[in-house]
């Protein structure tokens, strides 16, 4: 009521008159019960009267008023009446789901979606009446018209959520009280024994929680475990022809479906790609950007995205919530041709760092392999910060990830230090990440470091950190919206806008839709970019690796010194044996040369240890002691020196599960070590045996065997020379068919590839393909050089010079007679993969690009692979019985 009189204000009153209406008019200078202050008006005391104004006109009797009727009302174009979003379908739903209970529902009724791989999922589907019940009425929900089929949807989300809350909320209150326990003894000291006693207890008590937890995104899994089993058993049914359709109907008018699921760290890719290739068909040159807001549990990620672009995440619906989420949003003409898109794609992720799941490492890795997919699939991910806490803020381990990142942090007040305190710690960890990029790349598996480099340019420019003022204005429940939260999402979406204008990087819908599940598998099958909690883990990663190569490395020469002993003995054994003795000496030579082998390679890399406890038994004198030191051998005592100091090393760390990995991996490298060089020396010692004239009792079967056949059958005529020849091809070829069978070798080239993917478990794919289809790169058309400055960019190629070229390849291509001959072993052995990365390591330097650097890597593997074979075949034709004989 601006400019009004006081006469006027009496008018005002006189015309409501009645008793039975509450009143209000704004001013800047009254002060009575009725007077809104327009200076004030986003104070929690205005809004406090103007809900007392609503609760006084609630409180009034109407009893003696006429009643009206709602839908006669007459409202202006701006202003409609919703309609009710119950439907009798979505209603019988949440019947059934209130008398089964979300908790019978979710452990009892869907069990395919918690079945085991090797569960009969069509049979668990036929004996399960409820389920098919369950899914009935599911599918009348979804076969509604969209708009309604919406609205639907929008019931049940409502009404499941409401009775998840009350069938939880006693489980809930007791994990509160638990958790003021713990936070009590935390303050008076317990010991650790006792607060990990009620970590538990909270922790059994969200597990409970979460059995009652039950949402849409469960009948989707549901529907998605079905959509499987049927597209194999049944491709007619109805869940294969309709239902991916109307979900893709569902995603193309702005619903959410769930992209991973959060509980189990799975995608059901079927499932996915049966609803994507329906809205391929709809929009086949469907362009899109993809958005990703990352951030711990109730950090406000959803509320962002809500406000942002006027979505509907679900927001604090008192259930645990774990995955992400998508949701297709169409641009309006005018933005989408500035933009050079259709559409934007928003990926929210829920239930990251949640408090019921803290210090359970198997919680932590499928956080991480969330996020690390999140960013893997977007073009932008927004990094949402509550506080000024950076816990998880990014996972810098793996670069080549998201090609842009802005970071939210949402303050409480605007001081500058505090402000500027997650850039800085950010800054921090992506210079390490740098450090790391650029002197571990191969040990890190990197490729790639464009996307650090991104993000240093926009900590440079000032555009990473986005600081976002509070939500509401002010601390109460029922404060209202601030309008610096409002600018500051302005702010934001303007960026955000500017980045997707700006992108290079824009991708077709079909094209992002089958990317996005060859990615899935990568991070699936790749435990290394999950593994890591932060750079520390990281860098106690590469250096335990160090250390444990330093020692295979150690137990190779023990191996390599024994092997040389053995065969010393085993010569000087033969030495005594003469082709007239006429006595069982072969078998016995054999035997004891078998035993020898056995028992010492059995001590391996041991045998100084296994001296020691002989020495004591014994109970030696001292002369006869010192003697049997000085014998000892010194690649083991070095062996075990390393051993030791590797178990210390693993133990400081305090990491039982990183020490008892270590142990099994050396334990492992040493039993295949000894089985390679058992197999080595016993072809050696048959090789040995055939060469000095000494037969096998085996090879004496076959060869008598088959004399005597020919003597039997032979005429009285006896045999011409062309027939003698013949027989004797015969024998020989028997004798080569016998030792045939018995060689159990492995083919060289297997062995080479195994070693290869063991050693090179980081090696990026695409070199792999490379290698294994036998491509050498062209090192001289690959960029080779970092750019160390760009204004110097311009006079500068990244292109490999000729000469450094030349010597380059020229070491590459002496590398494997470098090792053979360092290692005076012509033969394949167990390590030499190892020997030979570690030598390219060193021949490259810090300058080359990741990228040339795997090339080079490649190149030295396939100039290695025939090289080995060629050696390997002509040691076996000197050194193994099959081999002497051909």
């Amino acid at each position: 009521m601006s400019g009004y009189t006081e006469n006027k204000l009496n008018e005002f009153k006189v015309q409501i008159g009645s008793k039975k209406v509450v009143y209000g008019y704004v001013s800047d200078e009254k002060k009575d019960k009725h007077t809104i202050n327009i200076n004030h008006l986003m104070h929690d005391r205005t809004m406090k009267k103007v809900r007392m104004m609503f609760k006084e006109a609630l409180d009034i009797d109407n009893s003696d008023t006429l009643p009206f009727k709602i839908s006669e009302i007459k409202l202006g174009k701006s202003l409609q009446f919703s309609e009710d979003i119950e439907f009798h379908v979505s209603q019988l739903l949440v019947d059934y789901v209130k008398e089964k209970t979300c908790r019978h529902i979710k452990l009892n009724v869907m069990q395919l979606q918690r079945r085991q791989q090797s569960d009969d999922g069509l049979q668990i589907w036929k004996n399960n009446s409820e389920l098919q019940v369950l899914i009935q009425l599911f599918k009348f929900v979804l076969k509604l018209p969209i708009n309604k089929r919406i609205q639907a949807l929008a019931h049940l989300e409502r009404e499941i959520s409401r009775l998840s809350m009350i069938e939880s909320s006693k489980a809930r209150n007791q994990a509160v009280l638990k958790n003021e326990e713990l936070r009590k003894s935390s303050l008076v000291n317990r010991s650790q024994k006792d607060e990990k006693t009620i970590q538990d207890e909270i922790a059994k008590i969200w597990a409970e929680v979460d059995d009652m937890s039950l949402g849409l995104e469960h009948f989707f899994r549901e529907l998605g475990q079905l959509y499987e089993i049927f597209s194999v058993n049944n491709p007619s049914d109805e869940i294969i022809l309709k239902l991916p359709k109307l979900y893709s109907e569902l995603l193309i008018s702005g619903h959410t479906i769930e992209l991973v699921n959060g509980d189990t760290g799975t995608m059901s890719e079927t499932w996915f790609s049966a609803i994507c290739q329906h809205i391929c068909n709809e929009y086949p040159n469907l362009k899109i950007f993809v958005i990703s807001i990352l951030g711990l549990q109730s950090s406000g990620k959803s509320t962002l995205l809500n406000a942002l672009f006027a979505c509907r995440f679900a927001v604090s619906v008192g259930r645990c919530i774990r995955g992400l989420f998508m949701r297709l949003l169409f641009l309006e003409k005018d933005l989408s041709d500035e933009l050079n898109i259709d559409a934007f794609i928003l990926i929210d992720s829920e239930g990251l760092g949640a408090s019921e799941k803290m210090n359970d490492p198997e919680s932590e890795k499928k956080d991480r392999k969330l996020t690390t997919f999140a960013m893997g699939v977007s073009n932008l991910t927004i990094l949402n910060v509550l506080g000024e806490s950076t816990r998880d803020l990014a996972r810098l381990e793996k670069a080549g990830m998201a090609p842009d990142i802005l970071m939210v942090q949402h303050v409480s007040e605007r001081n500058i230090t505090k402000i500027s305190e997650p850039e800085e710690k950010f800054r921090e960890a992506l210079r390490e990440a740098l450090k790391i990029a650029n002197e571990q790349d191969q040990e890190m598996g990197i490729s790639n470091t464009d996307c650090f480099h991104i993000l240093d340019e926009r900590i440079q420019n000032g555009q990473l950190l986005k600081p976002f003022r509070p939500f509401k204005n002010g601390a109460t429940a029922y404060a209202p919206p601030s309008e610096q939260y409002h600018e500051d999402v302005v702010n934001l979406y303007n960026s955000i806008i500017e980045d997707s204008k700006n992108s290079k990087n824009k991708i077709k819908f079909s094209t992002w839709y089958s990317l996005i599940q060859s990615y899935w598998k990568a991070v699936s099958n790749e435990n290394f970019a999950v593994r890591f909690k932060n750079i520390k883990e990281i860098y106690e990663f590469i250096d335990s690796g160090k250390r444990i190569t330093k020692l295979k490395e150690t137990i190779d020469r023990s191996f390599q010194k024994h092997k040389e002993s053995i065969m010393q003995e085993v010569r000087s054994k033969l030495l005594n044996w003469s082709p007239n003795d006429k006595s069982n000496i072969n078998s016995i030579l054999r035997n004891e040369c078998l035993k020898l082998i056995n028992e010492k390679l059995r001590n391996v890399p041991d045998c100084n240890i296994k001296c020691e406890y002989e020495e004591i038994d014994k109970e030696e004198s001292k002369f006869e002691f010192e003697f049997n030191i000085k014998i000892k051998c010194e690649e083991c005592e070095k062996t075990n020196k390393e051993r030791i100091e590797l178990e210390e090393y693993l133990r400081d760390k305090n990491n039982e599960k990183c020490e008892m990995e270590a142990k099994q991996t050396i334990e492992n490298y040493i039993k295949l070590n000894r089985k390679s060089l058992f197999t080595k020396l016993t072809q050696m010692l048959e090789t040995s045996f055939i060469r000095k004239g000494i037969s096998s009792e085996s090879s004496d079967i076959v060869i008598n065997t088959h004399l005597e056949n020919i003597l039997k059958n032979m005429s009285n005529e006896g045999l011409s020379n062309q027939q003698r020849q013949q027989k004797i091809d015969d024998v020989w070829n028997l004798l080569q068919q016998h030792m045939l069978s018995k060689d159990n070798t492995i083919p060289i080239e297997e062995k080479i590839n195994k070693e290869i993917k063991d050693e090179y478990y980081l090696l990026p794919r695409e070199i792999y393909h490379q290698y294994i289809k036998g491509n050498i790169p062209d090192l001289s058309n690959r960029k080779a050089y970092k750019i160390i400055s760009k204004p110097y960019l311009d006079h500068f190629s990244q292109f490999i010079e000729t000469k450094e070229l030349v010597v380059l390849e020229d070491k590459l291509d002496n590398l494997i007679d470098d090792i053979l001959k360092e290692k005076a072993a012509y033969y394949f052995y167990h390590g030499i993969i190892r020997d030979l990365k570690n030598r390219i390591l060193k021949i490259c330097p810090n300058y080359y690009l990741p990228e040339f650097k795997w090339n080079v890597h490649l190149y030295a593997l396939l100039m290695f692979k025939p090289k080995m074979i060629s050696c390997q075949e002509k040691w076996d034709k000197e050194n193994t019985p099959l081999g002497i004989l051909n």
